[in-house]
């Protein structure tokens, strides 16, 4: 049975390599269906969350997730107040697990509501290799 400490040991192994390519082409077929099914890209999932704001920009109530834009964008014209959203990118390998995801966030007012605090960040987040990347608007990120 596979275990994800396999692929990582697979991954020490490549990352620590001169050539990388030629050592994943020398792995065993066992090694490279460890590495292959825990660290490769196999499905993309998208999600979108709207919560609602007070005047001073704080979250209040729930947060509500959507499965598509049309629908959170059908939910944001339906609402009566300030409120803020985050459409986030997942990519999961064979086995499930995310190896990365990417977001954005961003405030607005709904139509009936004249001015709310601006808002606004983004990130990612590098599952199998335990990293995470803030991307500021002010340019900071990952090293």
């Amino acid at each position: 049975m596979f275990q994800p400490s396999s692929a990582a040991e697979v991954f020490s192994k490549l990352n620590s390599s001169a050539d990388p390519e030629k050592a994943y082409e020398a792995l065993s077929a066992e090694d490279r269906a460890a590495f292959d099914n825990y660290y490769l890209p196999a499905k993309a999932e998208e999600t979108y969350q709207l919560t609602k704001l007070d005047a001073a920009g704080k979250k209040v109530g729930e947060t509500k997730t959507f499965a598509s834009a049309d629908k959170a964008m059908s939910a944001v014209a339906a609402a009566t107040s300030c409120w803020t959203g985050r459409s986030k990118y997942t990519m999961r390998a064979a086995l499930g697990n995310a190896i990365w995801d990417t977001w954005t966030e961003g405030s607005a007012p709904s139509r009936s509501s004249r001015r709310c605090p601006p808002a606004a960040a983004a990130g990612g987040h590098f599952s199998a290799l335990g990293q995470s990347c803030p991307w500021l608007p002010g340019g900071e990120g990952c090293a």
